[in-house]
């Protein structure tokens, strides 16, 4: 394979993803599959950094803090969202044994 032929396999790939539900090959910016019909995540939401600032939510308002904090970045970063939501948890177990 040459350069030119690279070159053109490399932008071909570039504008290509697959489905995160079916696995289909589907255009970058597609924002739903046509084979399944799921809506794809942006891309941009993909590489998106959640702030820490989420975990004050669950330390002063404890469960409830959690639960909104679970709802606010849950699409963003779900890895985030369920350790907020289990420090919403704990600290309202902290909270009621401390009372």
């Amino acid at each position: 394979m040459d350069e030119e032929e690279r070159k053109s396999l490399e932008k071909i790939s570039e504008s290509w993803k697959f489905c995160v539900d079916c696995g289909a090959q589907i255009h970058v910016r597609a924002e739903i599959c046509p084979s399944c019909g799921i809506r794809q995540p942006a891309l941009l939401a993909l590489t998106e950094e959640v702030s820490n600032w989420w975990y004050a939510l669950p330390l002063f308002f404890g469960f409830i803090g959690g639960i909104l904090g679970w709802f606010g970045i849950k699409n963003r970063d779900s890895d985030k969202a369920r350790k907020i939501l289990i420090v919403g948890v704990v600290s309202s177990i902290i909270w009621i044994i401390l009372l």
